[in-house]
């Protein structure tokens, strides 16, 4: 079988000028693959840029901190921040939360479920799910995840954990940090595509991120020399960073 890539671009509907993005680089060929942000404040604008563009394949980016929640505040306290109305402001203090116990997992099940939901009542029947800041690399969130695109008929899901072959790509700061959260990695065999009996293709995710944005074009080609044959990826990167898009 020969090699695949998806480019996938998160964030959709977080602003308008990351819609228009997405939007042109799928009509210039570019992109072929979104993640569409349930609660973003430009929710209904990225609607509109799916549905004129039907080739565009669309997940789900669910959103577990920095953002407001889909469900009634109410009834996900667990995943609620002080102000009472939003989720923690920052990946920190989420995962000092999940770390202390705090997040209950039938919570981020519901919210997970809402933000799905949401999706198809605008029409859009999700092709995979991610999550903003990697949440599901934690072994609670990504069985979770797991579950509900299973009972929701969504077969594939972005694994959160890059291989060493494009880590060593990144600079010596970012293979720290990566390192350091990957330690998650034994424990979380649910969101492995070999060690898990389930439909659910798990693509093994190549970062091209906002931090690397003065060197993305050059990762992207680094990625290309050194990537592994027969195996496919999924590439997230975020369009309306690169400053001549997000002016627009």
């Amino acid at each position: 079988m020969p090699a695949r890539l998806i480019l996938n671009a998160d964030d959709f509907g977080l602003t308008q000028g990351i819609n228009r993005a997405i939007g042109e680089l799928h009509s210039a060929g570019v992109i072929t693959s979104t993640t569409l942000m349930a609660s973003g404040a430009a929710f209904d604008e990225a609607v509109e840029v799916a549905r004129t563009h039907p080739a565009l394949g669309v997940g789900c980016h669910i959103v577990l901190t920095d953002g407001a929640p889909v469900s009634p505040p109410g009834s996900i306290p667990s995943l609620i921040g002080a102000d009472g109305k939003s989720f923690r402001p920052s990946l920190v203090d989420f995962v000092q939360a999940l770390l202390l116990g705090r997040i209950k997992e039938e919570e981020v099940a519901l919210e997970a479920l809402a933000q799905i939901e949401r999706l198809e009542r605008a029409g859009i029947q999700p092709t995979h799910l991610d999550t903003h800041k990697h949440t599901h690399l934690f072994p609670s969130i990504g069985r979770t995840l797991l579950q509900i695109a299973e009972r929701c008929g969504i077969h594939a899901i972005r694994n959160p954990f890059e291989p060493e072959w494009s880590l060593v790509l990144t600079t010596p700061v970012v293979r720290m940090g990566n390192r350091w959260l990957y330690r998650w990695r034994a424990p979380a065999p649910g969101i492995s595509r070999s060690a898990r009996p389930s439909p659910i293709i798990c693509w093994v995710g190549v970062h091209i991120a906002a931090f690397e944005a003065c060197s993305s074009f050059t990762r992207i080609t680094a990625c290309q020399v050194a990537w592994p044959p027969k195996v496919g990826f999924i590439t997230r990167f975020r369009p309306a960073r690169f400053p001549k898009l997000a002016a627009r």
